[in-house]
C-alpha cells in the first residue's frame, strides 16, 4: 500500500483502535498518542503497538504516514510535525476508506442507527460465512471488538456523517437510516446537511443501490434527484416493508413484505421498534447482493446487540442497570420508550449531555425527552472536546425541566448533581427490587451503571 509504518493521534478512541487492530494484523509498524491510557491503549501495546500518553513531536519519527481523529485540534503539535517533515497525511475515514479500497464497500450512514445496522448486516454476513472485513462505532461480540479483518470480499463499514466524512468512501452499496439535524459543531444548516447526504448518494457505484428509509424521501425528496438506484424500507407501503408488528421486552418478530408481497417471518432477540427499522435495512442490502433468505433470517435471530446499544450492565439489590449511547432527544425518546416496555416499578435515569453545542441547540428538545420516567439525575455536559458555551449548562437544562414539570403537573422528579460517587451513593439508597436505572450519554456516564452493578 505503499508505506510500512503509521503513526495515530487519538489511537485510544473506538475507531482509531480499530484501524490501529487492522494495521497490526496486516504486519504494519504501528504508533500512536492519545491524552490519556485506556483499555483499548493496554490492548495494543499488547499487541505490540507503540503507544505514547500526551502528544509531543517526540512521540514518532521515520512514520510514512499519520492518520488522526477529528477530535484532534488542527495546531496539534504530532500533526504540525508531519505537515512540516512532508509526512502523507490522512484523516479517520480517508484512511480507512484506503485500506479497503479493493474490497466491496456496504456504508452505512445516518444521524441514528448506525452501529447498530452495521452490526446486524455484519452478522448477517458472518452467519453466512462471506468473511468480511468490518469496522464499527461499538463493540460487537461476535466479532470480539469493533473491526475485523477478513478475507472476502466485502468490508461493512459505518460512514460517519458527524464530521462529513460519510464522503470520503466510494461505495458499492449504502444505507441512509435517517436525517436529523445535530453536530452543530459541523453543519450550520439542515441545507448544509442535505448537501453532503446528496455528496454520499452520487459516491454510489452504479452497478450499486442505496437502502433508505422511506420517511426520508418524504422529508427529503431532493434526495432522488438524479439516483434512481434505491430501494426503501419502512412500516408501510415500502419496498421492504414490517407488517404485522409484535414487540415484548426482549424480543420483536414482524412479517416481512418485499414489494407487496408476503416474503418471510422475522424474530429479532432484542427489543424496539427502531431496532425492526434496523432490521429491515440490514435485511435489505444482504437481499440485494443475492444472499439465500435462510441465512439472512438466521444472521438476524443470532444478532445480540452491541456494546453501549440498551446494554444491560447487570443489577444493584435486583434493580436491573441499563446504559445506552443515546445523545440525541429522538434517540433518548426510543430508549425510554423501549424500557418502558420492561415490566418495572420506577425507571431511575442519569443523563450526562454530550458536547455545548449540541446542548445549546436542543436544549427545548432535551427537555421534554424524559417525560416517561419517573426520576431523572442530570449531570455535568461531557464537552468531547469543546469549548464551554456561555449560559449552556445542565443546570439550564435542569431549570427548563422543572419548569415543564410544574406546567405540565408531571410525576417527574428532576435532581442536578454533578459528582459521580455522590450519583452512585444516591442511587445506591434509591434502588428497589424491580426498579431500573438507565445511564444515557455518549460520554463515561456508564462508569455509575458499572461502579452498581460491580463491574
Amino acid at each position: 500500500m505503499g508505506f510500512n509504518k503509521v503513526h495515530i493521534v487519538g489511537i485510544g478512541g473506538i475507531s482509531m483502535s480499530g484501524i490501529a487492530k487492522i494495521l497490526l494484523s496486516k504486519g504494519f509498524k504501528v504508533s500512536g498518542s492519545d491524552i490519556q491510557n485506556n483499555n483499548q491503549v493496554e490492548l495494543l501495546k499488547n499487541l505490540g503497538a507503540d503507544v505514547y500518553i500526551g502528544h509531543k513531536e517526540s512521540n514518532f519519527k521515520d512514520v510514512d504516514v499519520l492518520v488522526y481523529t477529528n477530535a484532534v485540534d488542527e495546531n496539534n503539535v504530532e500533526l504540525k510535525k508531519a505537515r512540516r517533515n512532508g509526512i502523507k497525511i490522512y484523516k479517520r475515514a480517508q484512511f480507512i476508506a484506503e485500506l479497503f479500497k479493493n474490497k466491496e464497500t456496504i456504508a452505512v450512514t445516518g444521524t441514528h442507527g448506525k452501529t447498530t445496522t452495521t452490526s446486524m448486516i455484519s452478522s448477517i454476513f458472518i452467519n453466512s460465512n462471506l468473511d468480511p472485513s468490518i469496522m464499527l462505532g461499538g463493540n460487537l461480540d461476535i466479532i470480539d471488538g469493533n473491526m475485523k479483518n477478513g478475507d472476502g470480499k466485502y468490508f461493512i463499514t459505518e460512514a460517519d456523517e458527524s464530521d462529513g466524512s460519510l464522503t470520503f468512501f466510494n461505495p458499492k452499496h449504502a444505507v441512509i437510516t435517517n436525517i436529523e439535524l445535530d453536530h452543530f459543531n459541523y453543519y450550520k444548516s439542515e441545507e448544509e446537511l442535505i448537501k453532503k447526504f446528496k455528496e454520499f448518494i452520487n459516491k454510489i457505484s452504479k452497478q450499486g443501490f442505496l437502502i433508505i428509509w422511506g420517511k426520508v424521501l418524504e422529508d427529503y425528496p431532493q434526495l432522488e434527484q438524479g439516483f434512481t438506484n434505491y430501494y426503501t424500507y419502512g412500516f408501510y407501503d415500502e419496498y421492504f416493508s414490517a407488517q404485522n408488528i409484535k414487540l415484548d421486552s426482549n424480543k420483536s418478530s414482524f412479517d416481512l413484505y418485499i414489494n407487496g408481497e408476503k416474503a418471510d417471518e422475522i424474530t429479532l432477540n432484542i427489543p424496539g421498534k427502531h431496532n425492526i427499522l434496523n432490521s429491515l435495512a440490514a435485511y435489505a442490502i444482504s437481499h440485494i447482493v443475492d444472499m439465500d433468505k435462510k441465512d439472512i433470517k438466521n444472521g438476524l435471530f443470532s444478532y445480540k446487540g452491541v456494546k453501549r446499544r440498551f446494554e444491560k450492565k447487570g443489577e444493584f439489590n435486583e434493580a436491573i442497570i441499563i446504559d445506552d449511547y443515546a445523545h440525541h432527544p429522538t434517540e433518548i425518546i426510543t430508549t425510554i420508550e423501549t424500557a418502558c416496555r420492561i415490566k418495572t416499578k420506577k425507571i431511575y435515569i442519569v443523563f450526562q449531555p454530550h458536547r455545548y453545542s449540541r446542548t445549546a441547540n436542543l436544549m427545548e428538545e432535551f427537555s421534554k425527552s424524559f417525560d416517561k420516567a419517573d426520576e431523572l439525575i442530570l449531570t455535568d455536559i461531557y464537552s468531547a472536546s469543546e469549548k464551554p458555551i456561555e449560559n449552556v449548562t445542565s443546570q439550564k437544562l435542569y431549570d427548563l425541566i422543572k419548569k415543564r414539570i410544574k406546567n405540565k403537573e408531571l410525576n417527574l422528579k428532576v435532581r442536578y448533581m454533578s459528582d459521580f460517587r455522590k450519583i452512585e451513593g444516591y442511587l445506591s439508597q434509591k434502588l428497589q427490587p424491580k426498579d431500573m436505572l438507565l445511564t444515557i450519554g455518549a460520554g463515561n456516564v456508564y462508569e455509575i451503571g458499572e461502579t452498581l452493578a460491580g463491574g
